[in-house]
């Protein structure tokens, strides 16, 4: 059995563990989102002309 505050420990770490993986994810899409609709509107753009 773990005592409590090696299970407080294992809570916190998980909920950052969580966090920074959400934080990082939504960088992420943003990131790609951002360069993909970029990229696509200037594909766009150039096929149109």
């Amino acid at each position: 059995m773990l005592t409590a505050p090696e299970f407080l420990r294992k809570v916190i770490d998980w909920f950052l563990y969580q966090f920074a993986v959400d934080v990082e994810l939504t960088a992420i899409t943003t990131f790609i989102k951002d360069n993909f609709s970029k990229s696509a509107v200037v594909v766009l753009s150039s096929h149109g002309s």
